[in-house]
């Protein structure tokens, strides 16, 4: 006998075995019922184990999808060993920079001469170093308190005069005893008339090396007093251009 005509003959007898049972329920009969589900035994399925056919050829790969969306940045990793030190380079040039060098120099106590001799302000010196290969223009800038004045007679026409050198030259413009940089306005000035000046001079092709700046003081006439106080010195160095 085939499967398939099996198959038909067992659901025609369960169909059968049903409408017993359910004639059997009108006329008043307890259905037998299985305790364990208090299902009735003629409503269960009959299974039917049917032998499974070969496994077919696998079909082809599918599209790849489109990428997903970046995940979060995990937490950073700590810090690695520093690497060994480099070794050094070789040096730079000298002189490539606008300014070549500076100085300065300063004084808060009153400093006072006297006479046409030029004298050298205590401390108002400074130094500076140009490089090698290379000559500067050097801009010097002084400023101080001032008093220009006559103790002993009145001197008309007299004041007193600063200059800046480098080394043993003058800086320009170099005016010596012209340049008033305070005055005894004829002789009419005090020890006590203080009066803020300044002066700034410059000179070129200054060559390589160390240099020194001074300022130095004095009065166009022998019975003038020239007293400083709260000074000041700046010096620069520039690359000529």
């Amino acid at each position: 006998m085939s499967a398939k005509r099996l198959a038909t003959t067992v659901y025609a007898v369960a169909i059968a075995v049903a409408l017993v049972a359910g004639t059997l329920t009108v006329a008043g009969a307890s259905p037998t019922t299985d305790r364990t589900t208090k299902t009735s035994r003629p409503q269960r399925t009959v299974a039917v184990k049917i032998k499974r056919g070969p496994r077919g050829p696998r079909g082809p790969r599918g599209f790849r999808g489109p990428q997903g969306p970046q995940g979060p940045a995990g937490p950073a990793g700590k810090a690695g060993p520093a690497g060994a030190q480099g070794i050094q380079g070789p040096p730079g040039p000298a002189g490539t920079g606008a300014t070549l060098a500076t100085g300065v120099a300063a004084g808060t106590t009153v400093q006072s001469t006297g006479g046409t001799a030029w004298q050298s302000l205590p401390g108002g010196t400074t130094s500076i170093k140009i490089p090698t290969g290379t000559t500067a223009t050097v801009d010097a800038r002084f400023t101080a308190q001032s008093a220009c004045y006559s103790l002993e007679v009145v001197v008309l026409d007299s004041w007193c005069s600063v200059r800046i050198m480098v080394d043993s030259t003058e800086t320009q413009p170099a005016a010596g005893h012209d340049f008033v940089f305070d005055t005894t306005n004829n002789g009419t000035e005090t020890a006590t008339d203080w009066e803020a000046h300044a002066i700034e001079r410059f000179v070129t092709g200054v060559s390589p090396g160390a240099h020194t700046i001074t300022v130095q003081v004095a009065a166009n006439k022998n019975a003038v007093t020239f007293a400083l106080d709260d000074w000041s010195l700046v010096v620069e160095a520039f690359k000529p251009t």
